[in-house]
């Protein structure tokens, strides 16, 4: 959470400071007193910064400061200040993708125009993020079941973003294609869940019940048992307006069941696709490397002496 102020902190205590006059505080002294101050609150280290701002306008380090106030926003939570911040910094460097994320989301988030106008070119510009950083050699030289995961969650994302704009822009039709896109490069309940919003204003009741079984029937993590209840209260009502009843909504559920399991099963086989011990929980059916670059399968030294020898540079 601190690591951007702890660099900028850095860098203000090792600016030269001969040939000032002694009663005279600089900007670097008033910088060095703030941030030593604000303890390890983001809201502190927000009102600190923000302080210093109006003190010194025309700071030579306003950038730098400016990105704090951006990291430190969202480990706040504060998104007025997401808003106000990652902007301003997302100019500067585009290539951000935790901040554009946090932005692009609040952004799609409203319903006037103006804002999601915004939003979708930066949910453009997340995708396109996203891409780029696939194309990147990973640190350690390979991608592992994590990281495949996030790029594709990421990925995903930017297409609900998409969707959403587009459908508070008023373009249902194309805000039905984003949404679906984003469901089928990472299925999950947020993408089925706007599949189902956008085709519900173009009518398509119907179909969109399958989306909303999907998000309440979608192995997810992130979903919580209340998402899960205001879920099945969406799915009832769309359900009773096509049909007048729910009798035969059960069958909807096992079906969309039954697609989740295949979806876990599918990004399980992914997973090991880039990490062979991926979800796996017992040690001894761990694959390792060995020093010739040939893999143990842990299973074949059962009955045996094994020596472990943990160490690190």
């Amino acid at each position: 959470m601190r690591t951007a102020f702890l660099a900028l902190l850095l860098c203000v205590q090792i600016l030269p400071s001969q040939n000032r006059p002694p009663a005279q505080e600089t900007e670097e002294d008033a910088l060095r007193t703030a941030m030593g101050e604000t303890g390890n609150s983001p809201t502190e280290m927000i009102r600190a910064l923000e302080k210093h701002l109006n003190r010194f306008p025309k700071s030579k380090r306003r950038a730098e400061i400016e990105r704090a106030l951006a990291k430190s926003s969202i480990d706040a939570r504060d998104n007025n200040r997401i808003l106000k911040y990652g902007e301003i910094y997302l100019a500067s460097d585009p290539s951000d993708l935790l901040v554009l994320e946090r932005v692009t989301r609040l952004l799609t988030s409203r319903e006037d125009k103006e804002s999601n106008e915004r939003g979708l070119q930066y949910a453009e510009r997340f995708r396109k993020g996203i891409i780029e950083l696939e194309k990147q050699p990973p640190e350690g030289g390979r991608i592992t079941a994590q990281m495949r995961e996030d790029l594709d969650r990421g990925l995903g994302r930017s297409y609900t973003f998409q969707a959403r704009a587009l459908g508070h822009l008023g373009r249902f039709e194309e805000a039905v294609a984003a949404a679906k896109r984003g469901f089928e490069v990472f299925p999950s309940a947020e993408p089925a869940l706007d599949a189902a919003k956008w085709l519900g204003k173009t009518g398509k009741d119907e179909e969109a019940l399958r989306y909303y079984a999907d998000a309440f029937a979608m192995p997810d993590s992130r979903v919580t048992d209340e998402d899960r209840i205001r879920i099945r209260q969406q799915m009832g009502e769309t359900y009773r307006k096509v049909h007048g009843n729910e009798k035969g909504m059960g069958d909807l559920i096992l079906a969309a069941y039954d697609r989740g399991l295949t979806v876990a099963e599918k990004r399980k086989a992914r997973a090991l696709q880039f990490d062979p011990n991926a979800n796996l929980t017992n040690p001894m059916e761990f694959t390792l490397n060995g020093v010739s670059g040939d893999k143990i399968d842990l299973k074949t030294l059962r009955g045996k002496v094994v020596v472990l020898d943990f160490w690190a540079t």
